[in-house]
C-alpha cells in the first residue's frame, strides 16, 4: 500500500469517526430533550390532575335515517350546483380529449 492509499484510508476512517461522534451527540441531545419533556409533563400532572384527560369512550353510532339524510343533503347542496355548472359538465362530457 503506498502513501496516497494509506492517507485516503486514514482520511476515510477519521471522517467515519466524526460522523459517528456527530450522530452520538445528536442522539444524546434527543434523549435529553425527551427526558426534559417527560419531567415537564410529570410536573404539569402534579400541578393539575386534569392536565391529561383519559380517552373518552366512543359514542355509539346513531342509525341513519335516509329521508333525513336526503333532506339535509338537499339543503346543504342548495345553490351549489347552478345552471352554468351543469352546462360546463355537459360541455366537458361532449368535448373531445385534448392531448398535449
Amino acid at each position: 500500500m503506498d502513501c496516497k492509499q494509506l492517507f485516503n484510508v486514514a482520511t476515510s476512517l477519521l471522517t467515519a469517526q466524526n460522523i459517528s461522534l456527530q450522530k452520538i451527540a445528536e442522539e444524546q441531545d434527543e434523549e435529553i430533550d425527551t427526558m426534559l419533556m417527560a419531567a415537564d409533563f410529570d410536573n404539569q400532572q402534579i400541578i393539575d390532575k386534569y392536565y391529561m384527560w383519559p380517552p373518552s369512550e366512543p359514542k355509539k353510532k346513531e342509525k341513519i335515517d335516509l329521508s333525513e339524510l336526503e333532506k339535509h343533503l338537499k339543503k346543504a347542496s342548495e345553490h351549489v350546483v347552478v345552471e352554468d355548472t351543469l352546462n360546463e359538465y355537459q360541455w366537458y362530457d361532449s368535448a373531445p380529449l385534448l392531448l398535449n
